[in-house]
């Protein structure tokens, strides 16, 4: 599965879903829902008798997808289940055949503790889900407060100046995202990734995981000193 052949597009998606009368939400033609395996080990997912899932999966119709990002879990009735490779990882791909509810209630429970497990998968270890790109990262947090009951920050920039530190070019990881061409998908690393987190020499050698920093220092040398680093000198 490629989710970089798929076509962003909103209207055609929100067209294949209608709310009934019940609260619930059935399919009007046949649809495919995606998201990570790995959900299951950070309980953002429970696939058994009955599956609930983080509703932060893409939705494709056709060639068409388009993104759920509501921090809330979510109960899901697919037709059918199967496992997919996705860049060499496994990703869950729940089928709707015409006229299956994709959820039987529409009405989400609220769980602050959600946040928490997002933050720590996404950012703190870099592993956002292949469809999700930079912009979408940036954005996770942004309707928390009404999903999940839980203000993670006063306001988005928090959230922004951390997706921009941990999004990276995907030739070259010591590049910012940002300060790439922007043209292919951005790789995320770990925000508390020592050897591709700190951006001078001091920070590597004085923060955790010595070994790892003194190899980043000794491959990626600074090629000038950063203003922590001349106050620190004087």
């Amino acid at each position: 599965m490629d989710f970089s052949k798929l076509r962003r597009d909103k209207s055609i998606v929100k067209s294949t879903l209608k709310e009934m009368d019940d609260g619930s939400i059935t399919v009007i033609q046949p649809c495919k829902l995606y998201l990570p395996k790995r959900y299951e080990e950070h309980k953002l997912a429970i696939v058994e008798t009955e599956i609930r899932v983080l509703a932060v999966f893409l939705l494709v119709v056709g060639d068409a997808c388009a993104l759920s990002s509501a921090m809330a879990m979510m109960q899901i009735m697919p037709t059918s289940t199967t496992t997919v490779d996705v860049g060499g990882e496994d990703y869950y791909e729940f089928s709707f055949d015409k006229g299956a509810q994709l959820t039987p209630n529409r009405n989400l429970v609220l769980q602050d503790t959600l946040c928490y497990y997002v933050y720590d998968e996404f950012m703190a270890k870099g592993r956002s889900p292949a469809f999700m790109g930079y912009e979408d990262l940036a954005k996770i947090f942004e309707t928390a407060s009404y999903h999940a009951g839980f203000n993670v920050a006063a306001n988005n920039t928090p959230i922004e100046m951390i997706t921009a530190a941990i999004c990276r070019d995907a030739k070259d990881k010591t590049v910012y995202y940002r300060h790439s061409e922007m043209r292919l998908e951005c790789v995320n690393v770990a925000l508390r990734n020592v050897s591709l987190g700190a951006t001078n020499t001091t920070a590597r050698l004085n923060g955790a995981y010595f070994d790892q920093g003194l190899r980043s220092a000794l491959i990626n040398p600074s090629k000038t000193a950063e203003p922590i680093e001349t106050l620190l000198r004087m």
